[in-house]
């Protein structure tokens, strides 16, 4: 019986150790995989296989991502049946490790537990929340106070009101401003290792031909690497194809769903969420979002990134869906010609996209305008105009203020 039972724990090990590296081939873009893979080589060992069976899920010999930095805090937070989702969160973080998603109520308690995991300030739904969940022990402190109710006038150097208010002096605030706030972490993924670059090289290739479209994953950029490793690693070498597949499968998906975009019709992608595209071929939404994370993809606008085709939607005049990336540029493009003298409102944008045949209420152009950093109207005034480009600047702003 003792046996037994060893028998079939080895075996679960082997099987988690193989889906995992599946999955972390899966995420990595082709130019990281081909550096992985040439340093794999270079070990001298008699095979991956042999190594595999030695080596515990911790120990493998590449570096993990970001996402499985965080997965692996997760993993040791959550219970199994949480781990779906919490890859699904993760894998949506934008690039300061905001979750900006959606999420419905019976699932908050799990992204409140990835919020407990490092760095500080992980998968928060804003820079507000971001900076409060840094100082959660220190919830009666003035710093806590001054961020959860004025954030604003601590961004736009309104002090004023605020010593004021509390009663301090400018000093006293200047110093708990330095000392408690700007020593705060404004973008969590900051933390981990260099940003990733955009790399040179498409994962995927799109050319249109006579007979249709031709969709090829860029492969060859593996060069000898994976001829070598067909003969070493059958099981590292069916996870790449596999990767291949899942990618092609999506790409094909993509043109099905965007013809006149990728025949350079039209400007923007047409709507298209995760969800709907893992419906469609039968796969986990963290499966895609694995897939597409960091991968690019070479068609006629050139090199695009594979995530930024996936958006929310919204519904025109005609009862179509369009992308919000839509939306996005005609809000830029409506600020850009407003007369600087008197900007519109939200509301006033609110109703020109309207009779431009885009539905988008008042509170959604609001925000909007905040995820492309545009000042509301009162802030818009011609000689008043900034650029809200980074956090960064927000904190350079405050401390510039301060320093006068």
């Amino acid at each position: 019986m003792r046996q037994e039972l060893q028998v079939r724990q080895q075996t679960a090990l082997l099987l988690s150790i193989e889906m995992k590296q599946s999955l972390q081939v899966l995420e990595l873009p082709i130019q990281e995989l081909k550096t992985w893979l040439e340093n794999e080589l270079q070990i001298e060992r008699p095979s991956y296989e042999g190594f595999r069976a030695k080596t515990c899920p911790h120990e493998l010999s590449f570096s993990p991502s970001s996402f499985e930095t965080l997965m692996q805090q997760a993993r040791l937070e959550l219970p199994e049946e949480e781990w779906e989702v919490a890859e699904w969160i993760i894998g949506n973080l934008d690039e300061r490790g905001f979750f900006l998603e959606p999420l419905p109520n019976k699932q908050l308690p799990i992204l409140q537990k990835i919020q407990e995991i490092s760095p500080p300030g992980i998968a928060a739904r804003g820079l507000k929340e971001c900076l409060l969940l840094q100082l959660k022990h220190k919830k009666e402190g003035l710093a806590y106070k001054l961020i959860q109710d004025h954030l604003e006038d601590l961004t736009h150097g309104h002090f004023k009101p605020l010593l004021k208010k509390f009663s301090l002096s400018f000093s006293a605030l200047k110093k708990i401003v330095q000392k408690e706030i700007l020593s705060l972490n404004f973008c969590p993924a900051a933390l981990f290792s260099a940003p990733k670059v955009l790399p040179l090289l498409p994962d995927i290739i799109l050319e249109k031909e006579e007979q249709g479209w031709l969709v090829r994953t860029n492969e060859e950029e593996l060069g000898e690497s994976f001829a070598v490793l067909k003969k070493s690693s059958k099981g590292l070498c069916k996870a790449i194809e596999k990767r291949m597949f899942t990618l092609k499968r999506i790409a094909l998906a993509l043109v099905e769903k965007m013809p006149d975009f990728f025949e350079g019709k039209v400007r923007y992608p047409s709507a298209l969420t995760i969800r709907e595209m893992a419906s469609d071929l039968s796969l986990h939404e963290s499966t895609v979002a694995r897939a597409i994370s960091g991968k690019t993809l070479f068609c006629i606008h050139g090199m695009v990134c594979m995530r930024t085709l996936f958006t929310s939607t919204l519904e025109t005049a005609t009862g179509d869906l369009i992308s919000n990336r839509l939306a996005h540029e005609m809000l830029k493009e409506l600020v850009e010609k407003e007369e600087k003298e008197a900007p519109l409102s939200d509301l006033a944008l609110s109703k020109k996209m309207r009779q431009a045949g885009i539905f988008c209420a008042r509170r959604t152009v609001a925000k909007y305008r905040k995820q492309l950093r545009i000042f509301s109207a009162s802030r818009r005034k011609k000689f008043l105009e900034q650029s809200w480009q980074s956090l960064d600047e927000i904190k350079g702003k405050v401390q510039n203020v301060i320093d006068k």
